[in-house]
């Protein structure tokens, strides 16, 4: 009993998508949508798809924050593409 409890709690662990880091094309394309977000923010423009800027807003600190939990490990990569994009 104690062993198949075990096994059935470490598949929901392994299992689990939130446990993984993500690869690296989820990593490039969420911070080029940040940039993406930023830049449209500091221009003042509406970006297709939000009702507002403080929406947009919203999304871009929710992408940032999936990137700190998610990619930390390609951060200099992320730095890399942040300055290319400018």
């Amino acid at each position: 009993m104690k062993h198949a409890l075990t096994g059935a709690l470490l598949c929901l662990m392994l299992g689990s998508p939130s446990i993984h880091a993500a690869d690296w094309s989820d990593c490039r394309r969420t911070k080029l949508e940040s940039l993406q977000l930023q830049k449209a923010l500091r221009k003042n423009y509406l970006t297709r798809g939000y009702r507002s800027r403080s929406a947009m807003r919203d999304a871009m600190r929710r992408k940032d924050a999936w990137l700190w939990r998610q990619c930390r490990r390609y951060s200099s990569d992320l730095r890399e593409l942040a300055v290319r994009s400018r």
